[in-house]
């Protein structure tokens, strides 16, 4: 279920996107894609800015194979 978070005076999508997903690299463009108008903010958003932090598929794990015994 998505979360909705407030913004604070000068907060950056970056860290706003580590603090709840870690290091996923998908995070940053879902967050954009859920809320359309925030590239017009700049990089520092204002206060009480209403963002949606939509749920990320999970982390797709490699599998590794080993080719020789």
């Amino acid at each position: 279920m998505a979360q909705i978070y407030k913004t604070k005076s000068n907060n950056v999508v970056d860290e706003i996107c580590y603090q709840f997903y870690g290091e996923r690299s998908d995070a940053l463009d879902a967050v954009f894609k859920s809320n359309p108008t925030l590239s017009s903010y700049g990089t520092h958003l204002p206060a009480e800015l209403t963002l949606i932090l939509p749920d990320l598929p999970e982390a797709q794990t490699e599998e590794t194979q080993q080719l020789f015994n």
